[in-house]
């Protein structure tokens, strides 16, 4: 895929992310978990869920994420819970999910500008308590409560059509915490369907090669939890601990240099909650709602997670013999220098992790960025004498 890169030198001081935060945000208007929740734009959609009186909710709700501001939209068509919803192209899809004992396969798409669902072609499979994610335009759905859990069905936005791929290693369910990462499919955790095991598994679809391998273990066994890539890594919040439904407020995050590491805890325990990055501009933001606390209440919280900025010094970019410019059909960066001798390139993520480490052995050096995530990162150009830094924009 074409990607279109900004490159701006800068001799300014440049911020990487560093404390960690959790605020408290306008509540929704419906308590609420086991619900979804998708971004367009700088507005996410919360669908359905279940409420604390025991009903299945058909309730769509608009977060405005500027303002910090809730408004009511059209009513998803059926009660539902446990689905997976992603926005694309100014349009809303949600798949799957159930109305309590019913599986759906459903697929709706829904229109802001309209306030209208429509149905799409449904899924070839039944299945609720799905992992799903969105890459390139096609929706990736497997696992869930169905008779064909391991089957990995691939939903193409564009032509309205299903395919299916390679069975996923580990059948589950309630794993609610699909991602996309790097241009992969990302499904965590889960328990099995005898209701007798939870995991700590992580299972990684490529659709570059259309294979499964599992990735490293996220730190303790979960179900229910939800993980959103945000700011080049992804991070896993909440969920249950233990068959009886013990909620959570742990929160990991992954990158594929430091593997899993314990992020901040979240201000409250959290089973079955839903999350979602959120574009506005250059900037990133991650938001979390809903879920049921560990005495069994449903929650309304609305919770923005964030990174502070940490000053590095300015660096001057100013130099003649250091050129670097963007292939964006490729998906590549070129560096060309004078004197390319212990010249190490090195691209950053805006939480100080690096994404790419590589030396120069000629003149002119093409970096790949293929499977980068979404963002702002900083290529570092280091040479014996000097250094020169340039930030780069994936949209």
């Amino acid at each position: 895929m074409k990607r279109t890169f900004l490159l701006l030198l800068s001799t300014l001081a440049y911020f990487f992310s560093g404390a960690q935060s959790f605020t408290m945000k306008t509540p929704m208007p419906t308590a609420r978990f086991m619900a979804v929740s998708a971004a367009i734009g700088a507005k996410v959609y919360v669908i359905g869920g279940q409420s604390s009186n025991g009903p299945i909710l058909n309730t769509t709700e608009e977060y405005d994420v500027i303002n910090d501001t809730w408004t009511s939209r059209a009513n998803f068509p059926t009660p539902i819970l446990q689905s997976f919803a992603c926005g694309y192209n100014n349009k809303l899809y949600v798949v799957g999910g159930c109305t309590g004992s019913q599986s759906l396969s459903s697929v709706w798409e829904y229109d802001p500008s309209t306030d209208q669902w429509t149905s799409k072609s449904p899924m070839p499979t039944s299945r609720c308590e799905i992992s799903g994610a969105l890459i390139n335009g096609k929706i990736y759905i497997t696992s869930g409560w169905s008779s064909s859990y391991r089957t990995l069905e691939i939903y193409d936005i564009a032509s309205d059509s299903w395919t299916t791929a390679a069975n996923a290693p580990i059948g589950l369910m309630q794993i609610n915490s699909g991602t996309d990462y790097q241009g992969k499919f990302y499904a965590i955790g889960g328990k099995n369907y005898m209701n007798t095991l939870w995991y700590d598994s992580v299972m990684v679809f490529d659709p570059s090669v259309s294979s499964w391998t599992l990735g490293p273990n996220i730190p303790q066994p979960l179900y229910a939890g939800t993980a959103v890539s945000y700011n080049g890594r992804i991070h896993y919040f909440g969920g249950g601990t233990a068959l009886s439904l013990s909620a959570s407020n742990s929160h990991f995050v992954y990158d594929t240099v430091s593997s899993w590491q314990f992020g901040l805890a979240m201000p409250t325990d959290l089973y079955a909650p839903t999350s979602v990055r959120v574009s506005v501009g250059e900037v990133q933001k991650l938001f979390i709602f809903g879920g049921k606390n560990a005495n069994n209440v449903v929650s309304n919280v609305t919770i923005e997670y964030s990174e502070t900025p940490l000053n590095l010094p300015s660096i001057n970019n100013h130099d003649a013999s250091v050129q670097v410019w963007v292939n964006p059909g490729q998906d590549q960066l070129t560096v060309e220098v004078k004197d390319y001798s212990r010249t190490q390139l090195k691209l950053v993520n805006i939480n100080g992790a690096t994404v790419r480490n590589e030396a120069m052995i000629q003149n002119e050096h093409r970096m790949n960025l293929h499977g980068l995530a979404s963002g702002v990162y900083v290529l570092q150009v280091n040479q014996l004498k000097q250094s020169g830094v340039y930030k780069v924009i994936i949209p």
